[in-house]
């Protein structure tokens, strides 16, 4: 088979089964149902926590897959890893810009509702859509981290969880197309980077004084007016970038 099919597992901890994994639920679903593979195809398994494989199946039952992996390997997680911050798009924007955050390595993207949004932007069931679009995008761009996705009801909230998640010396970021920094220009200390961005009509005066507090500093991407859309991807895409580098 010239090309592997990429499925989340759970691999066994015990010493004489250690490169056992396990395919269940809807990926055992769509490895049975959908790609009809069997006993002795070749695929690909990760368990979103860094750790990954190419490996065998070697059975496969009504409740479970099981694969020998016969080296399994383990990715450290990135050490600047980037926050993707941004408010609540009509429906599916968020969808359509989360594959190409995942492709460009978010490892956590938090959505927030703002002033006259409607909840129904990060309903339930919105966010098990968004969840599943998360796993199929990591399996497609190879991520042996699972990325994280959270929806808010106000930017403060957000704030409040992720200061309690990263340390004093990140990167902290608002993007404005009125700034007159560049976030290129801008210099990167080690540690972790936030990106912040605004929905369909940008920020509230409370918002920006929120951002403020909370020492963020503000950045544009040029001189053009940028979608909101466009903006997270390429503001994502620069810091990614940027923080790869130091890796």
């Amino acid at each position: 088979m010239s090309h592997k099919y990429r499925f989340i597992a759970d691999f066994s901890t015990e010493q004489d089964e250690k490169n056992s994994w396990f395919i269940r639920s809807e990926e055992l679903r769509h490895l049975k149902k959908v790609l009809r593979l069997k006993v002795g195809d070749a695929v690909e398994v990760f368990d979103g926590c860094g750790n990954f494989g190419d490996g065998v199946i070697v059975s496969i039952d009504e409740a479970v897959a099981q694969v020998l992996v016969k080296e399994p390997k383990f990715l450290d997680f990135p050490s600047s890893p980037l926050y993707v911050v941004m408010g609540a798009l009509k429906s599916g924007g968020v969808d359509d810009l989360l594959p190409p955050l995942v492709e460009l390595g978010a490892d956590h993207i938090h959505v927030f509702l703002q002033k006259n949004n409607e909840k129904v932007r990060i309903h339930e069931k919105v966010q098990k859509r968004w969840e599943r679009i998360i796993c199929s995008s990591s399996k497609q761009s190879k991520r042996a981290w699972l990325p994280a996705v959270h929806a808010w009801h106000g930017l403060g909230h957000c704030l409040d969880f992720i200061d309690g998640c990263i340390f004093a010396n990140a990167n902290k970021f608002v993007f404005l197309p009125e700034s007159s920094a560049n976030v290129l220009q801008v210099t990167l200390q080690d540690g972790a980077n936030v990106a912040v961005f605004g929905g369909e009509k940008g920020f509230d005066s409370d918002e920006l004084s929120l951002l403020a507090c909370r020492r963020f500093l503000d950045v544009s991407l040029g001189v053009n007016i940028l979608r909101a859309t466009t903006a997270v991807v390429v503001g994502s895409a620069l810091l990614a970038l940027r923080g790869n580098l130091r890796e």
